[in-house]
């Protein structure tokens, strides 16, 4: 479970750090990164039947937040984009 969570911390973090470079604000990318983790729940919910027969409308929640790993994915995100926002600022 480490290297999955691990793994999709560092995407999460990579596209952080997309997002940090065109993001307008601290506030704008934390918006932005909310609303794609809100987003992949939203997906998730009304195609996961289509991409497992498991993943029902009523349960996709539960593969959504293991997946995520809770808040974790957007946190990483997150703080992708404040190191990149910041380093950009020093140099």
């Amino acid at each position: 479970m480490a290297l999955i969570y691990g793994s999709q911390a560092l995407l999460a973090a990579l596209v952080g750090v997309w997002v940090g470079r065109r993001a307008p604000g601290v506030s704008g990318m934390a918006a932005l990164l909310l609303a794609a983790w809100l987003g992949e729940l939203a997906a998730l919910t009304l195609f996961g039947n289509l991409l497992a027969n498991e993943i029902d409308p009523e349960v996709a929640w539960v593969f959504w937040w293991m997946g995520t790993c809770g808040p974790l994915q957007p946190l990483a995100a997150l703080l992708g984009a404040l190191v990149v926002r910041s380093a950009g600022k020093r140099g």
